[in-house]
């Protein structure tokens, strides 16, 4: 058929087009006005990078002197390594919101049934809310599904799974107690609950709670947009903004409510390594401190004298390169320690070295980083390559940690017996020094070094209790979930483009069809 031909048919039989226009576009009047509309609820927040897991910065010096500069820093972990497409991935995976769904009990849903099987949700406003046991959705295999048909004289309650009725029950009146093969079952009324709107028929179901973190998993996008940004976009579309509100809030709430639980543990874990090494350094301060005492009461020693001054003169800076070497030397044995003891395979490493050992300092940081993203990858019920690939990484950085440790550890012997070498030479030099006083300033060299180490394992515990408790919640909320004016669903635009389509398409058809059959019988 040509176009011409096609063209004089549809003004031939315009009335078929007319009418075909007129019943689509009624159709779309009553679509549009009676369809519940589906809104667009999103929020916005941010990461907050002004505090690491325990507050940040290096300690300050204890003490006074060269030994200032041979304190521990607290390293906790450098917020600035985060991965906001890790934090979105996090946030949006089904072990989150698994916690959602437990929180929020989203896997009991509530509908009202109509005429013709048509189901409104009631979100959180059911007339009637079902008590279920709250481990009954972890082990729950299928569906339970209850049908309540209420009315002024008669509540009807049906129990079925998978189409299967397991139990009808009458109950006068709510609130009501059922016993199922489930075990015990209490219904009762809430604060919606009317009775001048009964009869009304309500739909119940139970479902497990892998299955609707599943569901609400598809529902709620975190999305960020750019990886540079510390930005992150929380959304939903639901036919009920106040619901759609409740669930992205206790979202934001159950991630900061982690960030503080992981908070909590790491002080924990790292108050108990400090309170250890506390005892041990407790023990040597307390035996370098009765070994002077009884050398001064032995040797009658009551004031410094001259010789004795003139050598600490003279000897002053070398004295504080031996203090300063001997601490470091401590202090890479209890990192070495703590790095090399299996339990802590995935433990963060809560100290640094010397700001001065910037090697060890960068190793550190990455590593740290490394068992942190591993950590929430694993938490989150992640478990793929991804996480496989993070925990071979962790292994590679720990042994070339232990490595580096090492090599520090050979550095530092070697500039500890340096220094001694030297300062056997001065005492060679230094001929008149009573060896007394000699003996003396080794006791006091020792007494320094545990004094050093006691004060700044005691400075690291104070600032650890300060600092672990939360100040601000790890996400800061810039938009409040909030409801977009304009809803998504019914679009006008949509039904303008499906009216003018099916307006069209049907009448089309139809005369095409028509011209078909003619065709087939002979007619033209």
């Amino acid at each position: 058929m040509e176009t011409k031909d096609l063209i004089r048919l549809v003004l031939k039989n315009w009335g078929y087009f007319a009418l075909s226009f007129f019943v689509c576009g009624l159709v779309g009047v009553l679509y549009y006005v009676y369809a519940t509309p589906v809104f667009d609820v999103r929020a916005t927040v941010s990461l907050r990078h002004n505090e690491s897991l325990l507050g940040g910065s290096g300690l300050s010096a204890i003490g006074g002197g060269a030994a200032s500069s041979s304190m521990l820093s607290l390293l906790g972990v450098n917020t600035s390594s985060e991965n906001i497409e890790d934090e979105s991935i996090k946030m949006a995976s089904e072990g989150f919101l698994k916690n959602v769904v437990k929180e929020l009990k989203l896997h009991t849903t509530y509908k009202q049934l109509g005429w013709f099987g048509w189901k409104t949700d009631l979100y959180d406003y059911s007339p009637i809310v079902l008590d279920v046991d709250e481990n009954l959705p972890d082990t729950l295999s299928l569906r339970l599904d209850f049908k309540l048909r209420l009315s002024h004289d008669k509540q009807t309650i049906i129990l079925t799974q998978k189409k299967k009725t397991l139990g009808t029950f009458e109950v006068a009146s709510f609130p009501a107690t059922i016993q199922t093969v489930y075990g015990t079952f209490t219904l009762s009324p809430s604060n919606y609950f009317n009775p001048d709107k009964l009869p009304m028929t309500l739909a119940i179901s139970v479902e497990n709670s892998d299955v609707a973190a599943q569901v609400y998993q598809k529902r709620v996008e975190v999305d960020f947009k750019k990886k540079t940004s510390d930005f992150l976009v929380l959304e939903m579309h639901s036919e009920s903004p106040s619901f759609a509100k409740k669930i992205l809030n206790a979202v934001i709430d159950n991630y900061n409510q982690e960030w503080d639980a992981d908070k909590v543990l790491f002080a924990d874990k790292t108050n108990t390594f400090i309170d250890q090494r506390l005892a041990v350094v407790s023990k040597q301060l307390a035996v370098a401190d009765s070994e002077i005492q009884q050398f001064k009461t032995k040797n009658d020693l009551t004031d410094i004298r001259a010789d004795v001054e003139y050598y600490f003169t003279v000897s002053g800076e070398m004295q504080a390169g031996l203090i300063e070497a001997k601490t470091q030397l401590e202090m890479a044995n209890f990192l070495f320690n703590f790095v090399k003891d299996p339990a802590n395979k995935y433990a963060l490493i809560p100290f640094n070295m010397n700001a001065t050992e910037k090697s060890i300092a960068e190793i550190i940081a990455e590593y740290n980083a490394t068992v942190m993203r591993r950590n929430d990858l694993y938490n989150s019920n992640i478990q793929n390559g991804l996480t496989h690939g993070l925990e071979e990484q962790v292994e590679a950085q720990r042994k070339n940690m232990l490595q580096s440790i090492s090599n520090m550890k050979d550095g530092l012997d070697i500039a500890f017996s340096n220094l001694r070498k030297k300062e056997v030479e001065l005492n060679t030099k230094i001929g008149k020094i009573p060896g007394i006083e000699e003996n003396y300033i080794h006791l006091k060299r020792e007494q320094e070094v545990q004094q050093t180490i006691y004060l700044s394992l005691l400075e690291m515990r104070e600032k650890m209790g300060v600092q672990s408790v939360t100040l601000f919640p790890k996400l800061k909320v810039i938009d409040a979930p909030y409801t977009k004016i304009k809803w998504i669903s019914p679009s006008r635009k949509k039904l303008a483009i499906l009216v003018l389509f099916f307006g069209l398409g049907f009448p089309i058809a139809g005369l095409y069809i028509q011209q078909l059959r003619r065709k087939e019988g002979g007619w033209m």
